[in-house]
């Protein structure tokens, strides 16, 4: 039995690049990087950082910017009322929801790759491929890239509104814009980055920050400052998604759910080590698998799934005593439908509170300055 449960796609690779795409899903346009400051006038740039210090940098900043995806949808979603955006605006949002359609409990094997392949978290490797010769594949309903679309869209009408960008004082200077509303102020905290080894954790619907009937250019701030956190985010997990020296694979991405409260997001990792268990050569590779959601009125949900060989362990974590209830009374259907896909053993255990964190980082391995 033969399982890839992210397809044939590429590694992640991380970029800064702010990327347009045609409705043909080619590229209409790409801005590089700004280029390092200078040490003086005259003087020659700034040596670039080694790899791994940029990345290292980018991790940093990506830590402190980013934001849960559920606000993000929620904001996306009452935006769309308003009349105070433009078409153009209202367009590029309808284009980010329907990019990723939130799972259901209809939602298939083949559903949930489909929508893996288009979370962005391979949207540079893709591109990448192109620059290599091979023909650029259709990445215009990409997350990522219409992230950046409309992170564009919504710069360029800031940029070019005088009230928002050239704000005069009385002392000559420039006045700071309003500031966009506080994660805190929506959702108590921000969720835990999605770093290699972190937490996993779903996150729950959020009530939307946004009215439709505010002026335009306060909306456009609060949708900037949404879409960049969401931003700073999907480049986090493609940072914790790169591949290892030792040859063993890990990918972690976030994916809407839909539940009667708007959408909620729940979180994944996949990974894959470079022999199994066996430790040799020919012994088979060992799938791991783990999941949270927070839905209501099921409460946290975390699950781990191990696969080696024809060999299934399936860990199910809940808070909720009603709902773990509900999934003790389904555990032996779940473990014959795992048996009727060829699997020779397939256990299932279900486990109160929540799954045992990770180890702690080593001290100073990322400073928290988000509050």
């Amino acid at each position: 039995m033969t399982i890839n449960p992210l397809g044939t796609g590429p590694s992640p690779v991380i970029g800064t690049g702010i990327v347009g795409v045609t409705s043909q899903g080619g590229l209409a346009g790409a801005t590089a990087a700004p280029p390092l400051p200078t040490a003086g006038v005259g003087a020659n740039p700034l040596p670039a950082p080694p790899p791994q210090a940029a990345l290292a940098n980018l991790i940093t900043a990506a830590a402190i910017a980013q934001d849960g995806l559920s606000g993000l949808f929620a904001d996306l979603t009452a935006a769309q009322g308003s009349t105070n955006l433009p078409d153009t605006v209202r367009s590029a949002i309808q284009q980010v929801l329907t990019a990723q359609p939130p799972l259901t409990g209809n939602t298939t094997g083949p559903d949930l790759q489909s929508a893996v392949a288009s979370s962005g978290l391979f949207l540079e490797a893709r591109l990448a491929q192109g620059l290599g010769g091979e023909a650029v594949p259709a990445v215009a309903s990409d997350f990522k890239a219409l992230l950046l679309q409309l992170a564009q869209d919504l710069t360029t009408l800031l940029d070019a509104d005088p009230a928002a960008t050239s704000g005069l004082v009385a002392e000559g200077a420039v006045s700071a814009p309003p500031a966009p509303p506080s994660p805190q102020t929506r959702n108590g905290t921000r969720p835990p980055p999605p770093l290699r080894g972190g937490v996993t954790q779903g996150q729950g619907a959020a009530r939307p920050a946004v009215d439709p009937q505010m002026p335009e250019e306060r909306l456009l701030r609060v949708l900037d400052h949404d879409v960049r956190g969401a931003l700073a985010r999907l480049e986090l997990s493609q940072a914790a998604s790169a591949k290892l020296q030792d040859g063993s694979s890990f990918w972690k991405f976030e994916l809407p759910v839909a539940t009667p409260d708007g959408a909620a997001v729940a979180q994944f990792e996949i990974s894959r080590d470079a022999h199994g268990q066996g430790g040799g050569a020919d012994a088979p590779a060992t799938w791991r698998t783990r999941f949270a959601v927070n839905v209501t009125p099921s409460g946290p949900v975390q699950a781990e799934l191990t696969l080696s060989g024809d060999t299934i362990h399936v860990t199910l974590w809940a808070d909720d005593t009603d709902t773990r209830a509900v999934l003790a009374a389904d555990r032996t259907a779940l473990a014959d439908a795992l048996r009727a896909e060829g699997l020779s053993e397939a256990a299932v255990r279900i486990a109160p509170g929540a799954a045992a964190p990770p180890p702690a980082p080593a001290a100073g391995a990322l400073l928290n300055r988000s509050t």
